[in-house]
């Protein structure tokens, strides 16, 4: 099932970078987990497409793009995780905002990305935060 590719090859890539971006081999292998992520969101109430699966497949796909350094990507699909899927205890919507918020001071730096969205990322980020009781 696509659920592999996410939690597989995916997080492999991500360990294999550590705190750094991944080189030109673990890209691509990135950009698959991050189609097959958002292939299994779509097939949500399929058969064998349960809530834990959508669920792990939203909570990867920001972990995904920040190690290829798309940072706007990375803040966007974050907050769609605290909005869509935090249920789950061992992922917590603290952690999303977390992540939401270091790919947001990211993007603030010069060079990076389209600075002219950051200011919508910095209210997004904050809302979502104080929204779900993150400090």
């Amino acid at each position: 099932m696509l659920a592999a590719c996410v939690d597989g090859k995916g997080v492999d890539e991500v360990l294999r970078a550590k705190e750094g971006i991944a080189d030109e081999r673990g890209k691509p292998v990135l950009e698959r987990a991050i189609a097959a992520a958002g292939e299994v969101q779509k097939r949500g109430g399929q058969p064998n497409v349960t809530e834990d699966v959508i669920d792990e497949a939203s909570f990867y796909e920001p972990i995904f793009y920040s190690k290829l350094g798309k940072n706007v990507e990375t803040v966007d699909e974050s907050l769609d995780y605290i909005k869509n899927h935090a249920k789950n205890k061992d992922r917590t919507a603290q952690r999303a905002v977390e992540r939401a918020d270091r790919g947001r001071c990211a993007a603030e730096r010069p060079g990076r990305d389209d600075p002219a969205g950051v200011s919508d990322l910095i209210d997004r980020t904050w809302a979502a935060g104080a929204v779900d009781g993150a400090d």
